[in-house]
């Protein structure tokens, strides 16, 4: 939107219960997850609703923020976003903004860890507390993207790609030149002063990496490791002692055929990634968040109606069909003379992000990855597609 009063809100918060400051682990165990709408936006707007919610939160271990919604530096360059001096982004109140929001006193002690795109579009920023850094006796180990992720699995655990016969995942999904798009926020790990003292400039604080040269021995561990960042910056994968982590900002399934294969190719570069990890280290524990853009189940989405199959408005039976907030589903699909489009899949029909064909596919993630619905386990309901609940009064659903 064009209009600043025309802002459009930041999308809602998770926030977990769990507070960092009872547990010694040197894995996060409080995470707070958000899809910002735009983060230069909420520095603008919303900056004492970030200081409530770091307070309210005794300041977590991870905050993975999603749609960040801003240029990376160069296609090179994703782990940095455009908002040096030099840069026009600066000069349009994206850099002051930022700045003050990030060297404030509640940010100080976070570390950033970005993945962009080339544009302002989608793209993710991590912020890690200094307490988790200072707990893990190696940098923690970042990839961006599946293929990266997976090499360096490989390399953890002694294998290759022959061995299991893995074909690359997103080659495709990335530029050609983007083979040596290194990691800029893989660094030496510093002591708590040399941290603080990094975090005073805001141009380190961009740019991620210390003030002072890092080692011989860290350099040539860059060289070695080349890390590629998914071109629209949706996946970040942390290795921490006893817990990797996945944040991923999930494309949205949208209304159009183009952004129909878009979710299918990245579902199925999902699948084929917890596949290939799992064959890896099946034991290894993973935890994965951030904004999947898919309610599962009915008990996951909110103001949904049922829709007789029958048009003389007949009593709702078990096979009527559900359209979350949508009742037309002519809103529901998009049709091209280009395409000769002319039937209507149901397995398309429906809500963006609560269609049958986004449902059956994650259904397949989670057996693949073999994951729990840790917000569904400890929130278990009784919602079905026959018991419509109060939705002002059950906090139960989450909305993807």
């Amino acid at each position: 939107m064009t209009e600043s009063s025309s802002l459009p809100p930041a999308k809602r918060l998770k926030v977990s219960s769990s507070s960092s400051t009872c547990c010694s682990s040197s894995f996060p165990t409080s995470i707070v997850t958000w899809n910002c709408n735009g983060f230069i936006p909420r520095c603008k707007y919303n900056f004492n609703d970030m200081k409530h919610m770091l307070e309210e939160t005794d300041q977590p271990d991870m905050i993975c923020i999603q749609e960040a919604r801003i240029q990376a530096s160069s296609k090179n360059n994703r782990g940095t976003p455009a908002l040096a001096s030099s840069s026009s982004e600066y000069q349009k109140g994206g850099g002051p903004v930022v700045e003050k929001v990030l060297n404030s006193n509640i940010f100080r002690n976070y570390t950033p860890y970005w993945s962009l795109a080339d544009t302002r579009y989608a793209g993710t920023l991590t912020l890690i507390h200094q307490r988790i850094i200072s707990k893990n006796k190696q940098p923690i180990e970042v990839r961006y993207s599946f293929d990266s992720a997976i090499d360096w699995l490989l390399q953890q655990y002694q294998q290759t790609r022959d061995q299991h016969q893995f074909r690359r995942i997103d080659d495709d999904d990335n530029d050609d030149d983007n083979d040596h798009n290194h990691d800029t926020t893989t660094r030496p790990k510093l002591s708590t002063k040399k941290q603080q003292q990094r975090q005073t400039s805001i141009h380190s604080f961009f740019k991620a990496t210390s003030t002072t040269s890092p080692s011989k021995e860290h350099r040539k561990q860059q060289q070695q490791q080349p890390c590629r960042h998914h071109k629209e910056g949706r996946f970040q994968y942390f290795a921490f002692t006893g817990l990797d982590i996945m944040q991923t900002y999930v494309p949205n399934h949208g209304t159009k055929p183009e952004q129909w294969e878009r979710r299918k190719r990245w579902d199925l570069q999902m699948e084929e990634f917890l596949q290939q990890r799992r064959t890896i280290a099946a034991n290894r524990p993973l935890l994965w968040c951030g904004d999947l853009n898919v309610a599962h189940m009915y008990a996951d989405g909110t103001h949904w109606k049922r829709i007789p199959l029958t048009k003389d408005g007949s009593l709702r039976t078990s096979s009527s069909r559900i359209y979350e907030w949508w009742t037309d589903e002519r809103k529901c699909m998009s049709f091209s003379n280009n395409n000769n489009n002319n039937h209507k899949d149901p397995q398309f029909v429906g809500m963006p992000s609560f269609t049958p064909i986004e449902r059956s596919r994650f259904t397949k993630l989670l057996q693949v990855g073999q994951f729990v619905d840790v917000w569904r386990k400890l929130h278990p309901t009784t919602t079905t597609t026959d018991s419509i609940p109060n939705w002002d009064k059950d906090p139960y659903w989450t909305w993807k």
